[in-house]
């Protein structure tokens, strides 16, 4: 999760247990801890949400649903997502999502089964008039593990928040410099950004994903990107 554009990112990508962080006077979301010993039927909405501003009170940042089952399916949706802005309230970061299904074959199985939303994007200053002073937090993470993931999939999905931005305008989701990331497959959608201080490790580029969105992109700031060549256990 991320407050705004100078607060601190924070909690895990594979195993979030954090709330939200506030704003002023608006609360962060909160924390959903799910493990199902058999299948898991999602039909109405899951959701984390930060709370939404109210004139320049900053919205709460998204916070974190880890979710374990044999499967999950369905039509539901599942939300971590930061608070809506109004008019003049600054944008806070999307939080974290992470889901393990233990009887799914790959990402690409796992979203066949379940068809409903996954968002942990973030938020924009909801007016232009002071452009110098806007804040926007990073997009939050989607992490999905199956049966057949080495180390499972990242996606990295901001519903275009921020696309008129510039690079300077517009925060990122962070790998901190004591992280390390290993993945099975890296998916950059609709404006999905990440900056790297850490390591980020995925087999072989073609590992690296995108929707053809202009404004995502990796930047590597002091971290470093590995290729290790090992593909058996990714769909």
């Amino acid at each position: 999760a991320t407050s705004f554009r100078y607060g601190t990112v924070y909690d895990s990508m594979t195993e979030p247990n954090d709330l939200g962080s506030s704003g002023y006077n608006q609360r962060g979301g909160g924390r959903i801890h799910i493990e199902v010993a058999g299948d898991f039927i999602r039909a109405g909405l899951l959701t984390v949400q930060g709370a939404a501003g109210s004139d320049t009170a900053v919205v709460g940042s998204g916070g974190s649903i880890y979710i374990s089952a044999r499967t999950l399916t369905g039509t539901g949706s599942i939300n971590a997502c930061c608070g809506t802005s109004s008019t003049y309230s600054p944008g806070s970061g999307g939080g974290r999502i992470a889901i393990y299904v233990r009887n799914t074959e790959g990402y690409d199985a796992f979203r066949s089964g379940f068809v409903g939303g996954i968002a942990a994007n973030s938020g924009v200053y909801g007016s232009t008039k002071f452009p110098k002073n806007r804040l926007y937090g990073g997009p939050g993470t989607i992490y999905i593990k199956t049966a057949s993931d080495r180390h499972g999939t990242l996606v990295l999905d901001n519903a275009n928040t921020g696309s008129g931005l510039t690079n300077d305008e517009y925060s990122s989701a962070k790998v901190l410099s004591s992280e390390t990331w290993m993945l099975d497959r890296l998916y950059l959608s609709r404006c999905g950004r990440l900056a790297v201080a850490g390591t980020i490790e995925l087999p072989n580029p073609a590992a690296i994903l995108s929707d053809g969105a202009v404004k995502n992109h990796i930047r590597l700031d002091g971290g470093s990107l590995v290729f290790s060549k090992i593909s058996d256990g990714a769909d």
